[in-house]
């Protein structure tokens, strides 16, 4: 949706009646023959969408989008869906029942793998993001000490960001403690910081409409626990990866690259990472066993964690570019 038109739904998903549904989400028809379509449940802003024509609006998403089939001539054809993980399961049974005669197909690939490759416009502001991101985060763990709340840490970065231009905070993951590492919910609480604990914060949004996604740790206070070569450590394992980064690697030798590391201090390393531009996760999605190659012009978060005890990480994520040399950092959290 936002590759095709720049389009932002103005509503979070909402419950449906007869008369609303859908709300929270659009859709864009794309034919061979006619211009793109954009449904998009009460309104939109002209003035931001780009290649677009003509847009319908009002109340209900999927009589709309079957309007606009039928009078295309479309619902007796083949009809790939882009964005099956996210298509509600009662919207395509509609879908199926008022046109029984169409085909559909799962196309997902067909975007995502188009968007692989960043052009150089996109990549400006893909740095601006990143540059802005980084800014908020350094400055947010100079200011975290003990006494300190875990949501008055994502207040000010969040504060921060929107000071800086970010349209939106999608996502501050603020934990501390023993669960400083791990995937916790709530993502944020009123849970006091204490002297010498790890604290990591998760800081996802969007500028002009491209994303940025970034993760750093640190210590309150004073380094009570002995945690600091850790921490060096952590940013050690980020560093190295990015280093690797070339085109033509696999995303496996990314990973085989951090052995070493695992080896000589016998701390369990997991390797991840994945595409970001619009979207915060993209292609390609960086997994230890993947063959998949690095080509220029793709934007990758990078972020392998150090198990640093059985259920407690520390991890440093930063954004990279890979170019035809080699890569660019567009972050740099990691240097010591």
């Amino acid at each position: 949706m936002y590759y095709l038109v720049n389009h932002h739904n103005f509503f979070p998903p909402i419950a449906n009646d007869q008369y609303y549904c859908g709300l929270g989400y659009s859709a864009v028809v794309l034919s061979l023959e006619d211009d793109p379509v954009l449904i998009a449940p009460l309104g939109y802003q002209k003035e931001k969408v780009a290649s677009l024509k003509y847009a319908k609006t009002g109340p209900n998403l999927v009589n709309d989008l079957i309007e606009v089939l039928e009078k295309l001539k479309l619902d007796k054809d083949n009809l790939g869906i882009v964005g099956t993980d996210i298509v509600p399961y009662a919207y395509y049974m509609k879908l199926k029942k008022f046109l029984p005669q169409a085909n559909f197909i799962p196309a997902d690939d067909i975007i995502q793998n188009q968007r692989l490759i960043k052009d150089t416009d996109e990549v400006k502001i893909l740095k601006k993001a990143a540059q802005i991101a980084e800014r908020c985060m350094d400055a947010t763990l100079k200011y975290i000490r003990p006494g300190l709340e875990e949501w008055e840490i994502a207040a000010f970065i969040t504060k921060l960001g929107l000071g800086e231009g970010v349209e939106h905070v999608a996502r501050i993951r603020v934990h501390s403690g023993p669960l400083a590492g791990s995937l916790r919910w709530p993502m944020l609480s009123k849970r006091i910081i204490n002297e010498g604990e790890l604290i990591t914060i998760d800081f996802i949004g969007w500028y002009q409409s491209y994303a940025f996604d970034i993760l750093g740790t640190t210590i309150a206070g004073k380094d009570k626990n002995n945690q600091d070569e850790l921490v060096t450590l952590s940013k050690k394992i980020t560093a190295k990866a990015c280093q690797k980064i070339k085109p033509g690697i696999k995303v496996s030798e990314l990973a085989s690259s951090l052995l070493n590391i695992e080896k000589s201090t016998g701390k369990k390393i997991s390797f991840f990472g994945h595409g970001i531009g619009i979207e915060v996760v993209e292609k390609p999605i960086l997994r230890p066993q993947s063959d998949f190659k690095l080509q220029p012009g793709m934007v990758l978060c990078i972020e392998p964690s150090l198990e640093i005890r059985k259920g407690e990480k520390i991890c440093f994520e930063e954004e990279v570019l890979v170019t035809t040399k080699g890569y660019e950092k567009l972050t740099d959290l990691t240097k010591i």
